[in-house]
C-alpha cells in the first residue's frame, strides 16, 4: 500500500497549542469561543476516494460554514500543501461512555437543561434506578411518568435520540409559589438496560452509604457535568429558600442545606444540578438542585428525604 504522509498528528497539535498562525485561524478561534468551545479544528486524518487521498479536518463550529481555503491557508503557513480537503463540522466530539454513572450528563430528551446523572439507587426488588432532578428529568412536572425518555449525554453535551438510556419513572411534583413549601426537587429513571449504569461517580469512586443530619462545616465534595469534581463545605443547614426556575416559577423549600466553596471557583454552576454531594468518607449527604453563582451558594436537598420520598437506597 502506498505510504501516507505523517501529518495529522503535527498539524492537530500545531492548530490547538500555538497561538493563532493567521487572520483564519484567529477567525476560527473567535467563533469557537462565541460558541463555548476551547478548539475550532478536533481533527485531521485521511480518508480515500478511487486513487485520491483526502485530507479530513474536523471543525468544532457548528454556526458558520468554514471554507476548504480557510485550511489550505493554514496549512500554507506551516508550510504544507494538500491539494485534496473535506472539511466536516462535527461540534464536540464526546464519549460514548457506557457503562454510565454518577457525574455525567443527561437530559430529558431534547429538552432544557441537561443536568448530571446523581447516582444509581435501587428499590426493595433491587431495581436500578437513575437519580437526578425533576428540573433535569421531568421538566418541572410536565413530563409523563412510564412514557418520556432520558437521554445520555444530555442534549447540550451533544445527545441525541439514539442515546437514550431509559425512562422516566417517577418524581416528586414541585409546589409553586411561596406559601407550600417543597422539601426535595427529585426524579428517578429506569434503564432500559442495567449494563448501561454503573454505581459511584466517575472520577470520585464508589459509595459508601449516605449520613443524614450532618454536622456544620464538614468538608464535602461533588461530580457534576459542568464543573466536574469540586471541594466546599456545608456551611447552612435547616435552610428555608426561594428558588426561581427558567420561566420565573418560584418555589419554597425547607429543611434544605447549602454548600459553600473551598478555592475561588465556584462549588456548582447550572448544569450540575442531579450531582449528589459526598463528605469525606464518600458518603451521600443530599441532592444538588441550585445555585447562586454570585454569592457561590450551593443548595442541596438532604439524601434522606430523596431516598425516603422513593423507597430507595443507595447502590453501593
Amino acid at each position: 500500500m502506498e505510504q501516507i504522509p505523517y501529518l495529522p498528528a503535527v498539524l492537530l497539535r500545531h492548530f490547538t497549542f500555538s497561538k493563532p498562525v493567521s487572520e483564519q485561524h484567529e477567525k476560527l478561534i473567535s467563533v469557537a469561543e462565541k460558541e463555548g468551545k476551547e478548539y475550532p479544528i478536533v481533527g485531521f486524518g485521511y480518508s480515500m476516494k478511487g486513487e485520491e487521498l483526502i485530507l479530513e479536518c474536523l471543525i468544532s463550529i457548528e454556526s458558520i460554514d468554514v471554507e476548504v481555503g480557510a485550511i489550505q491557508s493554514l496549512l500554507e503557513v506551516v508550510g504544507k500543501n494538500f491539494p485534496k480537503i473535506n472539511v466536516r463540522k462535527t461540534g464536540r466530539i464526546i464519549p460514548a461512555a457506557r457503562p454510565a454513572k454518577g457525574g455525567d450528563s443527561l437530559s430529558l430528551d431534547s429538552n432544557p437543561p441537561t443536568g448530571t446523572f446523581g447516582c444509581l439507587v435501587k428499590n426493595e426488588q433491587n431495581e436500578k434506578f437513575i437519580l437526578s432532578c425533576n428540573h433535569v428529568m421531568a421538566n418541572l412536572n410536565s413530563a409523563t411518568r412510564g412514557t418520556d425518555v432520558v437521554w445520555q449525554p444530555g442534549y447540550d453535551d451533544g445527545g441525541k435520540s439514539s442515546d437514550k438510556i431509559g425512562t422516566l419513572s417517577d418524581f416528586k411534583d414541585i409546589q409553586f409559589g411561596a406559601i407550600s413549601g417543597n422539601d426535595i426537587d427529585a426524579a428517578i429513571c429506569k434503564p432500559d438496560d442495567e449494563t448501561d449504569v454503573e454505581s459511584g461517580l466517575r472520577k470520585c469512586g464508589a459509595l459508601k452509604g449516605i449520613v443524614s443530619n450532618s454536622n456544620f462545616n464538614i468538608r464535602v465534595r461533588k461530580e457534576g457535568w459542568m464543573t466536574g469534581r469540586t471541594d466546599g463545605e456545608l456551611h447552612i443547614k435547616n435552610l428555608s429558600v426561594i428558588v426561581e426556575y427558567d420561566g420565573g416559577q418560584k418555589a419554597l423549600f425547607d429543611g434544605q442545606m447549602a454548600i459553600i466553596g473551598s478555592t475561588a471557583a465556584d462549588f456548582s454552576k447550572q448544569g450540575d444540578s442531579g450531582s449528589v454531594i459526598i463528605d469525606e468518607d464518600n458518603k451521600v449527604i443530599g441532592l444538588l438542585f441550585a445555585t447562586a453563582s454570585g454569592i457561590d451558594l450551593t443548595y442541596v436537598n438532604p439524601i434522606e428525604a430523596v431516598l425516603g420520598h422513593f423507597g430507595m437506597k443507595i447502590v453501593l
